[in-house]
């Protein structure tokens, strides 16, 4: 990882020199090192260049831009992993209206973000809003993906640790049953071709960075 960062350096110096700093892809750049950052536990030096690569696609591509919506998106992670819940709130809840305006309401992104922000919520400790989140995340993922899907579990675990920490045993319990259920379903399923997803799929109270691939 700390190699990736390295190389992600050189590449924003690069398209810093032949393209200029107000170019799409030095903008790229800067977020993929942002990405990289957030992952080496360095939120704070994430949001800086998140923040710059945001403020150049902005200028560049106009705040209505998919890029943009993803890189606010991911600022309010990072923004998030500092502490500030309700400024990451802020700006994950605006992300997730401008990707819903140009990937629709049904695309996967949308539920990566809608996931991302109940966890945003769980940690402020707004559980029944967080709970919300992760239902209409999970109602996405299911209608594209079916249940028997690793992200599906990731959501349903988010959700069980958000019924844990608000202190309801009893659906978290019946959570952790679906869960239970479907992973068992997916190893029967994966038992001839000796596929691991089930028994990776769900851990560690998680959410996801958005890719600009990803996002479309």
């Amino acid at each position: 990882m700390h190699e990736a960062s390295r190389q992600y350096s050189s590449a924003m110096e690069i398209y810093k020199e032949e393209a200029g700093e107000e170019h799409p892809s030095y903008a790229t750049a800067l977020h993929n090192k942002a990405l990289v950052e957030r992952l080496l536990g360095r939120p704070d030096e994430a949001v800086r260049l998140f923040s710059k690569a945001l403020d150049i696609r902005r200028k560049v591509l106009g705040a209505e831009h998919v890029d943009v919506g993803v890189t606010m998106h991911n600022l309010g992670s990072a923004v998030r992993d500092l502490g500030e819940f309700d400024r990451a709130r802020e700006m994950q809840e605006h992300a997730l209206t401008v990707l819903r305006r140009r990937l629709g309401s049904e695309h996967l992104t949308t539920a990566t973000c809608i996931n991302a922000l109940g966890l945003t919520l769980k940690r402020a400790k707004e559980y029944d809003e967080a709970i919300e989140m992760y239902q209409k995340a999970l109602g996405i993922q299911r209608r594209s993906l079916g249940l028997k899907h690793s992200e599906c579990l990731q959501t349903l675990y988010n959700m069980a640790e958000c019924y844990a920490e608000k202190g309801d045993a009893e659906r978290e319990n019946a959570v952790r049953s679906e869960i239970l259920r479907l992973v068992q379903a997916m190893q029967q399923q994966e038992s001839n071709d000796g596929g691991d997803e089930a028994a990776a799929a769900a851990g560690d109270d998680a959410d996801s960075d958005v890719d600009i691939k990803k996002a479309g």
